[in-house]
């Protein structure tokens, strides 16, 4: 459709999105490109769905400029839309040149303000032991696959896509705290150039790496850093990148056809990372999560002994500051799970629980039972992924 100043193209798939940018390209026209699912085919990190995903680009009508939200340093770019599991969903995107772009995490949040989630407290985790010895592995299997062997798991990524989509995520956050960061225009001025061959990738990886690794060991996690969230602290980016570390060390085992065990305790923090804070997270003052008390449902960690218990229900509200209009299914996560009846129960081992949530492949059986519509409500809620 067209209208004044600009005219909307849209593309049913990440390959018809970028031809239909190339031929924009070649005539000239200014184009802000507004990803509007990030699971589009070719376009995302995340596991294929089977739901149509659609890309829009804007294009500025002659004598006048496109614009759209820049893109940040870490490699995101964010878009306000919909809300999911507890607030208002702000998706983000990282975007590479040259390569295809990957979520590096979403929060929920107020529309068009900062970035807002819930932390949850730390299960007395080492996560920079974990960082360290996932982030090794990562690099020791993929240093053993072809440079272009596809990721399974992230459709139009090769292995060096992979390789320094991490190196440049641990660079990126070691900047931030070994550069005392705490705000968002200085965290904009942080970017890397990709090497050009997989030896100087291999080598960027390395340095990035250990870098990360000793700027946070060096920072109590008490102390102020810039984060996409609410909670701006270096123990935030510990846990966080210990997650973005075991999850693509998952990846590059799928590439490379190996695969070893995930840590039990780890991995049902990341169930819970993944749940309160990539699901679940704060409300924005104008709106509310109208409860069902009959859609509740229990998940376990069959193999720690952790759990949760979750409420699905509704949020409503209407943003002030755009007058966009909420309502659509959400859900919240309660502080601790005291043991009260659930319609619907979910169990798996830590390690099945959160490859489920971050929709990479299990290796054991997720168990399900109890109320057969607070199970497909909760599929239904999840079924984007995390993004």
């Amino acid at each position: 459709m067209y209208g004044d100043p600009h005219r909307i193209v849209r593309a049913e798939s990440g390959a018809a999105g970028l031809d239909a940018l190339r031929q924009m390209k070649l005539r000239g026209d200014l184009v802000a490109v507004i990803p509007a699912d990030y699971r589009m085919p070719g376009m995302t990190c995340l596991v294929p769905t089977a739901r149509p995903a659609t890309v829009a680009a804007t294009v500025a009508a002659p004598g006048s400029a496109a614009t759209a939200r820049p893109s940040r340093p870490d490699g995101m770019s964010c878009i306000d839309e919909g809300y999911r599991g507890g607030g208002v969903r702000r998706r983000c995107t990282v975007s590479r040149a040259g390569n295809n772009g990957e979520e590096n995490g979403s929060s929920t949040g107020k529309a068009g303000g900062e970035l807002s989630m819930t932390s949850s407290s730390a299960r007395d985790l080492d996560y920079l032991g974990h960082l360290a010895a996932e982030s090794a592995r990562f690099a020791e299997v993929l240093a053993g696959a072809e440079p272009s062997a596809p990721v399974p798991t992230c459709p139009g990524w090769t292995a060096d896509d992979l390789l320094w989509h991490l190196g440049e995520v641990q660079w990126f956050w070691g900047s931030v705290v070994a550069g005392g960061v705490t705000t968002t225009a200085e965290a904009d001025g942080i970017r890397a150039d990709r090497p050009s061959t997989r030896k100087g990738l291999a080598e960027f990886f390395a340095t990035a790496s250990r870098t990360l690794g000793e700027v946070l060991a060096a920072a109590p996690p008490d102390t102020a850093a810039w984060t996409w969230a609410q909670d701006q602290t270096v123990g935030f980016i510990r846990r966080r990148q210990a997650h973005e570390a075991l999850i693509h060390r998952i990846d590059a085992e799928l590439t490379a056809g190996s695969g070893t065990a995930m840590d039990p305790r780890l991995s049902a923090d990341g169930a819970d990372e993944a749940l309160r804070i990539m699901y679940g997270g704060d409300l924005p003052a104008w709106g509310a999560l109208t409860a069902d008390g009959g859609q509740t449902l229990r998940m376990s960690a069959a193999d720690t002994g952790y759990s949760w218990f979750v409420t699905l229900g509704r949020f409503s509200g209407t943003d002030p500051e755009d007058g966009r209009a909420y309502d659509q299914p959400g859900m919240q996560v309660a502080a601790a799970d005291h043991g009260s009846p659930a319609a619907a129960e979910i169990s798996a081992s830590g390690a099945d629980l959160d490859c489920w949530l971050w929709r990479r492949p299990v290796l054991g059986p997720v168990s399900r039972s109890g109320d057969p519509e607070v199970l497909a409500a909760l599929d239904a809620l999840i079924a984007d992924g995390i993004s």
